[in-house]
């Protein structure tokens, strides 16, 4: 570069190694992608510092990478295929409200999905049932006034 405080010729294989090691520390460089980043760097370098340049500078220089192209490639997928339906299926069935739901009720207050009713006296006398119509009130109190959808 034959800039102001560059290394001398004895130490220049030193300096390289230092460079090397305080450029590529900590970072990766693919060099189809960044050769010309090197290059631009160091040229953006001779041509704008009076002085020799710290590794740091050239890091600064290099222009950025550039962004990846996506490509239009088709991805194979046959949405009509057995294979595929089940797949949807099973994803249909996580957002399915469970129809064993309310199974653990005692049927008077919320219908269970067996039909089954505990014989616990309902309302007014199962504290079970009680929870469960008070729930049941606040859910439908809490849609009325639009605090939940």
């Amino acid at each position: 570069m034959g800039k102001e405080r560059t290394p001398a010729a004895e130490v220049i294989q030193l300096t390289a190694a230092v460079w090397l090691e305080a450029v590529t520390e900590g970072r990766q460089f693919d060099q189809e992608q960044d050769a010309p980043r090197f290059r631009k760097g160091f040229a953006v370098l001779c041509r704008e510092s009076a002085t020799w340049p710290q590794p740091g500078d050239l890091l600064k220089a290099m222009p950025p990478r550039g962004q990846l192209t996506l490509t239009k490639q088709p991805i194979p997928a046959d949405p009509d295929s057995p294979e595929m339906k089940k797949k949807f299926d099973q994803i249909a069935k996580l957002f399915k409200p469970s129809a064993r739901r309310h199974d653990n009720s005692h049927g008077h207050v919320t219908p269970r999905a067996d039909g089954i009713r505990a014989r616990c006296g309902g309302p007014g006398i199962c504290d079970v049932c009680n929870k469960e119509l008070q729930s049941l009130k606040a859910t439908a109190q809490a849609r009325a006034v639009g605090a939940i959808p």
